[in-house]
């Protein structure tokens, strides 16, 4: 229904310096960009809620336009440039990413001519890193239990959500290859100005990036998540909303243990998140940047 090939959509994933990319970079460079979020109230949290949560029986792309265009935010010019950026884009690694083709799918509806960026980390770290922001968010299995439980609640251990090939190689047999650019969240970390530089020639605009030291979504991590994970059981958050007591003293006691310095990070043993990991790395050989694989280790 947009039919401009100035339309960019940052699918995510979940732990790849997303919300510092929304927060930081791309609103630092809004204007440009045409950076709308999908996540805020003035801007387009209505369509962001509609396009990701509504049931496939009772979605209507014309609802999902209608949501886009309110307000005259965006009115879908033809030399009008929109960003968008959400990790929910890419599924929820909890579900095991189940809706992850319906809601590109339901992207590609409003946005034909759509160009996709796709931030990638190794399954290994990801995996680590999914699961202690698992536990941040409430969660109260533990990593065993983590990687095996299958059900409607946790279904990670479906493996899913780290199928990296099968992922771009729906997207591109719907837009084809020169429409999708897959970076890689170890660059960011280590060679941030070759990781926008790449994503600045993609999108064809100049991107200023705001120095900052500040971590936007920090992780929890080695006997703090332990600690957070047995009060979980008993505190509401956000995966568990009904419990015995209020949110209010869960808030407080995670950011008295995300204040804590903790000397490790990740806690599942690496030979357990290896061997997890390991059928879901064979296919990484058809991922784009062989160099970039081999480097981060996406590939032996």
């Amino acid at each position: 229904m947009v039919e401009s090939n100035n339309i960019y959509i940052h699918l995510g994933l979940h732990k790849t310096g997303s919300t510092y990319l929304q927060r930081v970079v791309f609103a630092h460079n809004a204007a440009q960009l045409g950076f709308l979020s999908v996540r805020r109230k003035k801007q387009l949290s209505d369509f962001g809620r509609y396009l990701l949560r509504e049931n496939d029986i009772t979605y209507r792309k014309e609802k999902a336009y209608a949501l886009l265009t309110k307000d005259n935010l965006f009115t879908n010019a033809t030399d009008e440039h929109l960003l968008l950026s959400d990790e929910q884009f890419a599924g929820s690694p909890w579900n095991s990413a189940k809706d992850r083709k319906r809601n590109f799918d339901r992207l590609h509806e409003l946005f034909p001519n759509a160009n996709y960026m796709l931030v990638l980390r190794e399954q290994e770290a990801l995996t680590q890193s999914l699961y202690l922001e698992y536990v941040k968010k409430g969660g109260t299995a533990n990593y065993s239990q983590f990687l095996t439980h299958k059900g409607n609640d946790l279904d990670f251990s479906r493996g899913f959500y780290l199928q990296f090939h099968e992922y771009c190689q729906y997207i591109t047999s719907v837009i084809g290859t020169q429409r999708l650019k897959v970076l890689f969240y170890e660059e960011l970390k280590e060679n941030p100005e070759g990781f926008f530089s790449t994503m600045e020639n993609f999108m064809a605009q100049k991107i200023e990036v705001k120095a900052t030291n500040e971590t936007k979504n920090p992780s929890i991590g080695g006997r703090n998540a332990h600690w957070l994970r047995f009060f979980n059981r008993f505190l509401s958050s956000d995966r568990q909303p009904f419990l015995l007591f209020s949110k209010r003293w869960w808030y407080r006691i995670q950011k008295f243990l995300m204040a804590r310095k903790t000397k490790k990070k990740f806690i599942i043993p690496d030979t357990e998140v290896a061997s997890f990991c390991e059928p879901y790395k064979t296919n990484n050989v058809h991922l784009p940047e062989p160099e970039m694989l081999k480097k981060y280790g996406y590939i032996r």
